[in-house]
């Protein structure tokens, strides 16, 4: 299906652990994907209940290639895990080495330009939405888990503060647990 894509096509949960994916039964990238992202295909996280492995991600980023875009398929299923939230979904990120510029870049401006809306979203220039979440790195050790059950230690993990929407501030309060 890879050869079928072009520029600016998205493939979601490309991060998976499954058969079918980016890594075959090599260490090497699939061919196909390699001349996709050439050709302009754009990977994106997705991470749900069965779509995102550390392994892979870890693979991947020894092979050169790096998430486009970071999102999640979350739903009430994955919420208490492996998923939790956009925010944790991007600390599991950070754990297996994109940068702190990287990760929000993937989950902001990234997301906007795939969608043609660069420019308008995902940036703080004057006369854009400017919505945005304000995050914290809270630092306290947390044990990440991915859809395969597999775990990596973080010392930290980005927590969401508060939102501006439209101008208004509205603080996020916090789960009782």
């Amino acid at each position: 299906m890879l050869d079928l894509l072009g520029p600016g096509d998205i493939v979601t949960h490309a991060f998976h652990g499954k058969p079918g994916g980016l890594f075959p039964d090599t260490e090497e990238p699939l061919p196909q994907a390699l001349a996709a992202l050439r050709r302009g295909v754009r990977l994106d996280v997705g991470h749900g209940s069965a779509s995102f492995a550390f392994d892979t991600m870890e693979r991947a980023l020894a092979a050169g290639i790096r998430p486009h875009t970071i999102s999640t398929d979350i739903h009430r299923e994955n919420v208490p895990g492996p998923v939790h939230s956009l925010t944790t979904t991007m600390t599991k990120l950070l754990a297996v080495g994109l940068t702190l510029n990287e990760t929000v870049r993937a989950t902001t401006s990234a997301p906007a330009e795939s969608l043609g809306l660069a420019g308008e979203l995902g940036t703080l220039d004057a006369g854009s939405a400017a919505d945005l979440t304000v995050l914290d790195r809270v630092g306290s050790t947390i044990e990440l888990v991915d859809a395969e059950g597999a775990t990596r230690t973080s010392p930290w993990l980005l927590a969401p503060v508060a939102a501006i929407r439209a101008g208004v501030v509205h603080a996020i309060r916090k789960a009782s647990t």
